[in-house]
């Protein structure tokens, strides 16, 4: 075996790039979040449901497109013009 590398993120990422789907998990280092951490710790227990759903929060974040940008609109220039009175 490679020296740092784990062998079930190059499968996983074999799997996705097999199917047409981006890999999205980084070989090195090892993601170091919580939820990577409990995903994988219970995936070794033999539930794979939240390390299937930690990988789709993944793809979604890197297929997703950014979301839309509001457009700026042109202020609008008030007038120099002085205000009227009205008269009583």
């Amino acid at each position: 075996m490679m020296q740092g590398l784990d062998p079930s993120r190059i499968w996983a990422n074999l799997v996705m790039t097999r199917y047409g789907v981006p890999p999205v998990l980084a070989l090195r280092p090892r993601p170091l979040d919580a939820a990577y951490e409990g995903s994988a710790s219970a995936c070794m227990g033999g539930d794979h449901k939240p390390l299937a759903v930690y990988i789709r929060k993944l793809y979604d974040a890197k297929v997703s497109p950014p979301p839309p940008v509001a457009k700026k609109t042109a202020a609008k220039r008030r007038s120099t013009k002085p205000i009227a009175k009205k008269a009583k």
